[in-house]
């Protein structure tokens, strides 16, 4: 590989943190509002993430459409929250799930 790949590299991987960084810190965020649905520190901070996400940066960083990940990730959190709802409460067979 020569030096400019090298280069080029870096410079994805370094684009890639940035980007999983704000993914991890917007589920933080979405988490934390549904404990605490009216915290201003967190709705601001989930105001300023998805403006990152919709952003002239975000799109200098990734090709990845900014509403599909929003909603991907979203998504998820609400299929851990239910999953977490669902701890403990009886399956089909009438025995309890593990937590």
């Amino acid at each position: 590989m020569g030096m400019a790949a090298d280069n080029l590299e870096c410079y994805e991987n370094l684009a890639n943190a940035i980007i999983l960084q704000a993914v991890k810190d917007y589920k933080t965020v979405l988490f934390r509002l549904e404990d605490h649905p009216n915290n201003r520190d967190a709705q601001f901070e989930k105001k300023r993430l998805e403006g990152f996400f919709h952003s002239n940066w975000y799109n200098t960083l990734t090709d990845l459409d900014a509403c599909t990940l929003i909603s991907g990730v979203q998504a998820r959190v609400r299929l851990k929250l239910w999953s977490v709802e669902r701890g403990g409460q009886k399956t089909c067979t009438g025995k309890r799930s593990a937590r």
